[in-house]
């Protein structure tokens, strides 16, 4: 018998055997744990470097029992805890003197401090603080995972956070490990726009074809991980309503990953970027759509700041008496929506569904009507201080071959009954934390449908790729 069959066996099996490294990409830090917990079951001995500002050994839901699943507060303690990991390398900055570094090493005990006395002697004796000046001369020996955190590029970068972002990158690169896991850290981000170019500046550093990249986004909505996470989205919410949420103030839910730049989905598109949730699949797959780009591109997109601006004259104007002519039509199937809200709550809205010839005008009109929406009190000018305008962008409407064949929070859906057409904006998702199921129940009642309506038969399903910015109707002081 001829070895060339047994030789392709070999050859086959080896590959098969073989995995490509993997760069996990997820905005909480805790999702690093299972795939870093399921490395580590398959590679004893594994050592875990974490760039980081904190250390994420602190006390939390991991440390309450097995079934417990870790948070971004506890996810490296829990695996050092739980023996998951021979030693963790914490590098808690680029270079860190004396004084910090003892501040440092003092938070790590006091996080620990609640833990018996052999357990904590365990994390303390496997957490071992370093920096990058420290860190870049070594080779590390035996299985390794590694673990960045954009957030330390907020914390102690020193004078050049991208140099440092190049310096950790370059040793990654280097060290080769077969698992990669990226925290963004939303809310420990100060600068949006930096954020996200730190984002784009490290995918684009790695060929296309020698990582597997792949993205987590956890649950649709979810609490706040710790009183620190709290905080820092209580300072968000804060801030000035911010116009385009790409460019404003971050959400904390998985909205988030939908109103990622437009250059930053490029990138992550470019290398093959793929899902491993539902909700990470929800994102790739609005990515992918392919009306997003010519929306973003389109003459209606690049006009839509100023029908904003438009739609907030209006309002001043109608209440000085001066009314707002309707639009006329004629458009190429383009639609814009107007909507009123203050202090989280709806005040007014009136949707221009298709056929807008003119961006502007049709602002100005929506604003006037949603400020007499009959399903709410009048609008009047007293409230301006508290109001804010949320004009509305679709891209063409395409039909749905079922009324849940739609992104949440990304695409916004119209149901068609005989002659009557009803729609829900996608905002609304990313505003009030709704799954699927409760957008299309919130669309079935306002097309009088009843409550689980959407499951009717002989009911027509559209849906339309939106864009969408939030405006102070005044300028906070």
């Amino acid at each position: 018998m001829s070895l060339v069959p047994w030789l392709f066996l070999i050859w086959f099996l080896g590959l098969v055997g073989c995995s490509t490294p993997v760069i996990r990409l997820a905005d909480r830090h805790g999702l690093s744990y299972a795939p870093t917990e399921d490395f580590a079951a398959h590679h004893p001995g594994t050592t875990l470097v974490l760039f980081d500002y904190h250390h994420d050994s602190g006390l939390g839901s991991g440390f309450e029992g097995a079934s417990a699943t870790p948070t971004s507060v506890d996810w490296v303690g829990t695996l050092v805890d739980r023996r998951q990991v021979a030693r963790v390398l914490w590098v808690s900055g680029k270079a860190l003197a004396l004084p910090n570094r003892n501040a440092r090493l003092a938070w790590l005990r006091r996080s620990t401090a609640a833990l018996s006395p052999s357990r904590r002697q365990n994390i303390l004796d496997r957490v071992q603080l370093t920096d990058v000046e420290t860190l870049i001369p070594l080779r590390l020996e035996g299985p390794v995972v590694v673990s960045l955190d954009l957030d330390i590029l907020t914390k102690n970068p020193g004078h050049d956070p991208e140099g440092f972002l190049d310096e950790m990158t370059a040793w990654m690169r280097r060290q080769n490990p077969s698992l990669i896991t990226v925290a963004f850290s939303s809310a420990y981000q100060p600068d949006p726009g930096k954020a996200w170019s730190w984002l784009e500046r490290l995918v684009r550093t790695w060929p296309s074809d020698q990582r597997a990249w792949q993205l987590d986004v956890g649950a649709p909505t979810s609490a706040p991980e710790s009183q620190e996470e709290a905080e820092a989205w209580a300072r968000w919410a804060q801030k000035p309503v911010q116009w385009r949420p790409s460019q404003g103030r971050f959400a904390p839910n998985a909205g988030f990953w939908l109103n990622a730049p437009a250059p930053v989905r490029t990138a992550l598109l470019e290398k093959r970027i793929t899902a491993v949730s539902p909700t990470a699949q929800d994102v790739v797959e609005a990515w992918n759509d392919p009306d997003l780009p010519g929306l973003e591109a389109s003459p209606q997109a690049q006009a839509l700041d100023q029908a904003a601006l438009a739609a907030r004259d209006a309002l001043f104007q109608v209440w000085d008496g001066h009314p707002q002519r309707p639009p006329e039509a004629g458009g190429r199937g383009w639609g814009l929506a107007v909507r009123l809200g203050a202090q989280g709550h709806d005040r007014g809205c009136l949707a221009l569904w298709s056929g807008l010839a003119d961006l502007e005008a049709g602002a100005r009109y929506a604003a006037q009507e949603a400020t007499r929406d009959p399903r709410y009190p009048p609008v009047v000018r007293a409230e301006a201080r508290g109001l804010t305008l949320q004009p509305a962008l679709w891209g063409p409407w395409r039909p749905m071959a079922r009324a849940e064949d739609f992104v949440p929070g990304f695409h916004s859906v119209m149901v068609v009954d005989g002659a009557k057409h009803t729609l829900l904006q996608a905002p609304l998702v990313q505003e009030r934390g709704w799954s699927k199921a409760a957008f299309l129940d919130a669309l079935a009642q306002k097309a009088e449908l009843g409550a689980g309506g959407w499951h009717r038969t002989g009911l027509r399903w559209f849906r339309a790729v939106t864009l969408w910015g939030d405006l102070p109707v005044t300028t906070p002081k």
